[in-house]
């Protein structure tokens, strides 16, 4: 099954949850990604960020949605990651990125290492508009 995923700003969770019918491109700053498992890469990425254990993250009830609609969530990307990836610079997402890539390859996943890169880039860049706005960072799955 393919999927469509988009990362972007937004003040709140109201305001996010609005975008559940269509997604959030031409309503918020908006990252659209291609096809890859992001509800489990955020917590990989948190895990690799901030220790905190996948295990931790997934009893914490992370990551958290805010609307659901059959194939169609938001979901709100940790304040925590959110700071952590927003103060990344080139050389810590390649070091997130070679973290990541060995994380999915131990489930099985081929993860290269340059769209891993790019992933990390374009959400960091995202997440450091949010920061910067004191909004939060959400993503839409479809």
């Amino acid at each position: 099954m393919s999927r469509i995923i988009e990362f972007f700003v937004a003040p709140d969770e109201t305001s996010a949850a609005s975008v559940l019918a269509g997604g959030s491109e031409g309503t918020f700053e908006t990252v659209t990604l291609g096809n890859f498992l992001v509800e489990i890469s955020v917590l990989e990425w948190e895990e690799l960020t901030t220790g905190t254990s996948f295990d931790a993250l997934l009893d914490a009830g992370e990551p958290r949605s805010v609307a659901e609609d059959g194939d169609c969530q938001v979901f709100v990307v940790s304040e925590r990651l959110l700071r952590e990836l927003a103060g990344v610079d080139d050389l810590r997402i390649a070091e997130l990125a070679k973290g990541w890539k060995r994380m999915r390859s131990e489930d099985g996943e081929d993860l290269d290492d340059e769209p891993a890169r790019e992933i990390l880039t374009e959400v960091s860049e995202l997440a450091r508009v949010a920061n910067d706005q004191g909004f939060g960072l959400y993503c839409w799955v479809a």
